[in-house]
């Protein structure tokens, strides 16, 4: 076997060219050539995107059938209705609690349509300030709130008619009442508010929930303030709860600093000649300003609790003072009123800080032409 196959030569392989550097070039210069050629000749195909189908709550089962495309009229309202509500909203931190608003979409129909026919109602009858529009889009959802709250008060369990999402429903239902100018219906629905709140224990149990329970005295005292009827809280004649306590509030400036705690007392060279209430009153206010003015410019924030006891504990007590019409307390009981009824809207506190200033107020004579005048 050794040698069968000798004598047999393999086939002579080819090697491969090599490249010199003229070949490379002229290879280059072709393929550009034939790229521009195909570009020029023939037109790139078009990529092609499927369109969306539907929209990004369409896969959410709702509380109640609804089309998506409502609902997102609401997250936008949401996404102002922090500025709207608070306008220290940029100097107060909040807990960020979305579930807490839009998981009830999905299993309370009360809520949804509340929130769906206030939504709608604001961006089209309330933002453009007209409010004789009527809003056919929102109409049927109002109706289908009240018809579900009815039941729900009838028939439901004590879970279901003390629950959050009903009081939010009926807050959204007092609103409504005091956008259109029916005055009654919304005292009625903030009666409702405060017998839930008694019923579930009391302002007190609220606390751990300063947001809403500060929605709630909004409303009440928003109400109270267009109808110039009484508050349904702390009412003496019908509650028994104490006004709210004043906030310890030069604690939290004196830990500023020496400069900062010193400023505090600026504002009570003014108090002199006031009613002892009122004067605390407008000490208070004079270092809430104090505060917010330095964690606006220090970037900070107060908390939920700090804005709660401050507004609750001063709005309270100015709405119930009673003072001589035309004197000096009445003219900065007016004064500090109008101040803090927007949750201290107060974000140029100079003229409030002025004593001397509002003195003036009180050479205009009676009451209701002073309130005129500063409302």
């Amino acid at each position: 076997m050794l040698g069968k196959n000798r004598g047999k030569t393999l086939p002579h392989r080819k090697k491969k060219p090599k490249w010199t550097q003229d070949d490379t070039l002229l290879l280059s210069e072709s393929i550009e050539e034939l790229s521009t050629t195909t570009t020029t000749s023939h037109h790139p195909l078009p990529a092609t995107i499927p369109r969306k189908l539907g929209s990004d709550l369409s896969a959410i089962q709702f509380a109640s059938a609804v089309d998506p495309e409502v609902v997102e009229v609401v997250l936008r309202f949401s996404s102002i209705a922090k500025q709207l509500l608070f306008p220290l909203e940029p100097c107060i931190f909040f807990e960020r609690r979305a579930e807490a608003w839009i998981a009830p979409l999905t299993f309370d129909p009360a809520y949804l349509h509340s929130m769906i026919f206030s939504s709608q109602y604001y961006f089209d009858a309330v933002l453009p300030r007209n409010s004789s529009l009527t809003n056919r889009r929102s109409c049927s959802h109002y109706l289908e709130t009240l018809k579900l709250l009815r039941e729900r008060l009838a028939h439901g369990s004590s879970s279901a008619k003390l629950s959050y999402t009903t009081m939010a429903a009926v807050m959204s239902l007092a609103a409504h009442a005091l956008w259109t100018g029916n005055l009654e219906f919304a005292r009625h629905h903030v009666e409702g508010l405060r017998r839930i709140v008694s019923l579930r224990g009391g302002v007190d149990t609220f606390k751990v929930n300063p947001k809403l329970l500060m929605e709630i005295f909004r409303c009440d005292i928003g109400i109270a303030l267009e109808s110039g009827s009484r508050t349904s809280f702390f009412n003496s004649s019908s509650s028994k709860e104490s006004y709210p306590p004043f906030p310890n509030l030069k604690s939290l400036l004196e830990l500023q600093g020496p400069a900062m705690a010193h400023s505090l007392y600026h504002l009570g060279l003014f108090v002199g000649g006031m009613a002892d209430e009122l004067s605390r009153i407008w000490e208070i206010m004079s270092e809430f300003c104090s505060l917010i003015n330095f964690v606006a410019d220090s970037k900070q924030y107060i908390s939920q609790e700090t804005l709660l006891e401050t507004f609750s504990s001063v709005m309270y007590r100015l709405i119930g003072m009673k003072f001589d019409a035309g004197s000096s307390n009445e003219a900065i009981r007016l004064v500090a009123r109008y101040a803090v009824q927007d949750y201290g809207a107060v974000q140029d506190y100079s003229a409030v800080q002025d004593y001397s200033a509002v003195q003036d107020y009180s050479t205009v004579k009676g009451s209701r032409k002073v309130e005129d005048t500063v409302l």
